[in-house]
């Protein structure tokens, strides 16, 4: 059947070799197996899609005013009938069973099914009147649905990626859920399946569609977005906060009012702005009580003085209402990093808990659209509260409307802010009205798809600059289910950049430090006392060749610094690794050395037996080894240094511990605490003894 895909272009050519008799039994068949499955999934429960039936024209979705419209995609004569029942089941098993958003599956469904249907009905593929036989859907190979991919794209002029990641689904859905229609089981690879894409790069179906469409193609990469500026941060923050805080009632009021005086206008059926006074005065009452208020928008309070003694028109109080919805969500946005469209459609009226075991710290629960977390609890801060708590209060959409952020009143078919250009827009104005220069500092245009992302950018470079555990503190903020993206955040911003480059140089400071001063005291140990012993003699006697005159602290003072130096230039140049290790050591190996470290010796040999490489072919090329941290050989590396300070303190705890235990457990003694007492002494009091000589009259003890 598969060599049929490329010639096979209707049903009786398909159907050629079989004798009419045996065509209308198959078509009859098809069209009993369509009838039993429909009834069976009738069955099924539809509770992500508002408890409607399956057999239903109309499923509801996760956001009010989004819905699929399955009777709107049935062409005129109901041919594709067939076709629409496969992608009921297609999207019934991506939604109630995987679990997906179904508002995200409903996104332009209706003309990409509308668009297939017309292609695959043209060749009879799952389309056809009522009994008669329907061609199969294996007749759709890869390179067949490569070339109808191309002609969708000279049809369609504004084709977007809906229109293909419809067949990344259906290759991907399991094959047993069309056992029973087997006639409508695509057996495809997508075309863009073995297009490469790595972190950071637009997806393989991106570049497959701008392939398709050539030098029109305008999305080639992936927009990246730089952190606001501090400056500009606190310009924003400074103009937010005094709206739903300190002015909160007074906004509350008028939109308050407004609410009542325009639903009066729809029960006289008539325009808001030809209200009579007498509906409007108390209106008219409550902004000049709250005028204040209304001046901390410059603009919005000059075209308010201007009117006079009238009252504003509807437009004017939607404006006012989206720059104080736009102050809670700068704040919610810096706060918590959720991105544009969780705002929109998953932050709800009643989103938040206290935590119990503190005053400062709140909950926020929703939903995560793209990485499917449900209920997904992010910490928040009292202001964020406080932002949100506004937001419910200027919400007048019905109940049944259930989003945290809703219009002042209905436009077209949606409360909520439905498309994301839309928050972004009113993000701006917001900023806009203030003068602030979103751009400040930032190397970009003024596109303002980004307005949110940068917010959520600017939040984890102010994590990433101040908190050592940037990387997990972002992943689990930002909901990321692996430390890819928190790192894809934090490693190019330039403010992060250099905070870790201060941290590291940092580092390699106070561990020189640290360790030249116990080189110096001499109260260090490992396998590589013997050499950095020799080494400092040697540095001891150039110096006092140099200078005669160095004496006594003075030489020690000396000594230190000139070790402490060459110890930082060795790490910062990438000559000496200066990782602890999990015993304790410091490993001072260079990183360069051809020779197999102690630790992962065994290791790189069976590695290089199964690789079928030759050791000596291997140290010939100067091949350099990586150290095998977790097999760390102790005092008996050569590269292994044991001095005081943290580590080697518990080290030291550990160890009074278990002599104590020796020295008293007598009769009650544990055979395997013991043993693991005495391997732990065994392998540290020689290291240990030459930092903190004072553990020998210990160890006599016991």
């Amino acid at each position: 059947m598969q060599n049929l895909a490329e010639d096979i272009y209707s049903r009786s050519s398909f159907y050629t070799s079989i004798d009419n008799e045996e065509k209308a039994l198959i078509g009859v068949n098809q069209w009993k197996a369509i009838k039993s499955i429909e009834e069976k999934y009738e069955q099924y429960p539809m509770t992500r899609f508002g408890g409607v039936n399956f057999s239903d024209d109309i499923w509801g979705t996760d956001r009010v005013g989004s819905y699929i419209n399955w009777g709107k995609m049935m062409l005129p004569d109901n041919s594709n009938y067939p076709l629409i029942l496969f992608f009921k089941i297609l999207i019934y098993q991506r939604v109630q069973v995987l679990k997906y958003s179904s508002s995200d599956a409903a996104k332009g469904l209706g003309a990409v099914v509308r668009a297939w249907s017309a292609l695959l009905g043209r060749e009879h593929i799952l389309c056809g009147k009522l009994n008669q036989p329907l061609v199969p859907s294996e007749v759709i190979s890869s390179e067949k649905l490569h070339s109808l991919c191309v002609e969708m794209i000279s049809i369609e002029k504004n084709v977007s990626q809906e229109y293909f990641r419809i067949w990344s689904w259906i290759a991907s859905t399991s094959k047993k859920i069309f056992k029973e229609l087997p006639f409508a089981l695509f057996n495809i690879k997508v075309p863009w399946s073995k297009i490469k894409s790595t972190t950071g790069e637009i997806s393989p179906l991106q570049k497959y569609i701008n392939e398709l469409i050539g030098s029109e193609a305008t999305r080639i990469s992936i927009r990246s977005y730089e952190a606001y500026s501090s400056e500009t941060v606190a310009k924003i923050i400074d103009r937010a906060i005094p709206i739903f805080s300190e002015h909160s009632k007074s906004f509350t009021c008028i939109f308050s009012e407004f609410d009542k005086a325009y639903k009066e206008s729809q029960k006289l059926d008539t325009a808001f702005y030809q209200l009579n006074l007498e509906h409007t005065a108390k209106l008219s009452n409550t902004l000049n009580e709250n005028e204040s208020a209304i001046a901390l928008f410059p603009d919005l309070y000059a075209e308010y003085k201007d009117l006079k003694e009238s009252v504003p028109n509807s437009y004017w109080f939607n404006n006012l209402h989206q720059r104080c919805l736009a102050a809670s969500v700068w704040i919610i946005l810096f706060t918590t990093g959720l991105r544009n469209i969780d705002i929109r459609l998953s932050l709800l009226r009643d989103c938040w808990v206290k935590d119990p075991d503190s005053d400062l710290i709140h909950y926020i629960i929703t939903d995560i659209q793209k990485v499917r977390k449900e209920d997904y609890p992010i910490p928040a801060p009292p202001i964020t509260i406080q932002a949100i708590e506004f937001l419910n209060a200027i919400n007048f959409a019905p109940a049944e409307v259930n989003n945290l952020l809703a219009r002042l009143f209905m436009k077209g078919k949606y409360w909520e802010i439905n498309q994301s250009y839309m928050l972004n827009s009113i993000l701006k104005s917001f900023t806009d009205c203030f003068d602030i220069d979103l751009l400040d500092e930032v190397n970009a245009d003024s596109n303002q798809d980004g307005v949110c992302h940068r917010a959520r950018v600017t939040l984890a470079q102010w994590i990433g600059t101040n908190s050592p555990l940037a990387v997990l503190i972002v992943k689990r903020l930002f909901a990321h289910t692996n430390e890819i993206m928190p790192d894809h955040y934090l490693k190019n911003n330039m403010e992060v950049k250099k905070e870790r480059q201060n941290i590291q140089q940092a580092t390699y400071i106070n561990l020189s430090e640290n360790m030249s001063e116990a080189i110096v005291k001499g109260k260090f140990s490992g396998g590589a006392k013997a050499s950095y012993h020799e080494g400092v003699e040697m540095i001891r006697q150039k110096l006092q060749l140099e200078n005669q005159s160095l004496v006594g602290e003075e030489m020690q003072t000396t000594l230190k610094e000139h070790i402490k130096n060459i110890l930082i230039a060795r790490i910062r140049n990438g000559e000496m690794l200066a990782m602890q290790t999990p015993l304790g050591f410091i490993c001072l190996r260079n990183t360069k050395s051809t020779k197999p470290a102690p630790c992962a010796a065994k290791k790189e040999q069976i590695k290089m037996k199964e690789s079928d490489i030759d050791v000596r072919f291997a140290r010939a090329l100067q091949a350099s080894y990586l150290p095998n941290l977790d097999n760390c050989q102790g005092s008996d590396c050569q590269h292994s240094f044991l001095f005081d300070n943290p580590m080697a303190q518990l080290l030291l705890e550990s160890f009074r511990f278990y002599c104590s235990y020796l020295k008293g457990v007598g009769q009650f003694s544990t055979n395997n605490l013991d043993a693991e007492a005495q391997h732990f002494i065994d392998l540290y009091y020689p290291p240990l003894l030459e930092v903190y000589p004072e553990i020998k009259s210990e160890m006599e003890a016991v």
